[in-house]
């Protein structure tokens, strides 16, 4: 039986998008997984929420649930999974990432492009759009974009070198963000390597109402919506296997 992959998630609120993303990883991924999803301010829950996340758990939807009662921000969070992870890679999740239906699913593409390109630390899968950069400017003629740093929009990274790196910033520093800026920062200090976007494999990033990520811009020029629940218009986005914006 093959070795399970482990999954990592870090939840602030946003329980229902977070429900949203667990949903999608039990119905559309086939290769063995272990899922860890740590909690940040849990008694700010009420009760509907903590029992989606206790019952998750009893279900065996997520297999590791680490509950932090404050918001210690995502550095912190992210360093209370690190000691769980025994795979050889592992796949780094937001709460509001909706990963692909594909056969082969979505994680033996990814392992498979973390094993036929060792020279790379971390792989994410390519979200529905880029904040702020002009796609028709990145080269994905080799199956990978190379950038400075990738997100965690389904990031898959070596252990090893996550590890050896002891981790993301200590607790008292933790509330500050740019998380991918700085694990793929010091993972650089240690190995030559590269991190890059898939360009096959494109997963869907939902969006608050507050519209996270495109401060003034107009929602409908990026071809999703991403207030909940989700309107007609969303349902057919999310519903793509090919994740393209309508």
């Amino acid at each position: 039986m093959q070795e399970p992959i482990d999954l990592t998630m870090v939840a602030y609120r946003r329980t229902l998008f977070t429900e949203r993303a667990i949903w999608y990883l039990a119905e559309r991924t086939r290769t063995p997984y272990r899922l860890t999803v740590v909690v940040n301010g849990w008694d700010e829950l009420d009760e509907n929420e903590k029992d989606m996340y206790l019952m998750a758990q009893n279900h065996g939807t997520i297999d590791h649930l680490i509950i932090l009662s404050e918001n210690y921000g995502i550095h912190a969070a992210k360093n209370s999974y690190l000691p769980l992870i025994r795979s050889k890679y592992y796949v780094d999740f937001d709460n509001d990432i909706l990963v692909p239906d594909l056969d082969p699913d979505w994680l033996t593409r990814m392992v498979d492009l973390m094993d036929g390109r060792p020279e790379y630390a971390a792989i994410a899968m390519r979200p529905q759009v880029f904040v702020g950069t002009d796609e028709s400017k990145i080269d994905w003629s080799s199956g990978v974009a190379d950038f400075p740093w990738v997100g965690a929009s389904g990031r898959i990274m070596r252990t090893d070198l996550v590890k050896a790196t002891g981790g993301w910033r200590p607790v008292w520093d933790s509330k500050r963000n740019n998380e991918e800026r700085w694990i793929c920062s010091k993972i650089k200090d240690l190995a030559d390597c590269k991190f890059g976007y898939a360009r096959d494999i494109r997963c869907y990033h939902l969006f608050g109402d507050d519209n996270w990520g495109y401060g003034d811009q107009p929602i409908e020029e990026h071809g999703h919506n991403p207030i909940w629940p989700p309107t007609s218009h969303y349902e057919r986005a999310v519903d793509s296997k090919t994740f393209e914006p309508l």
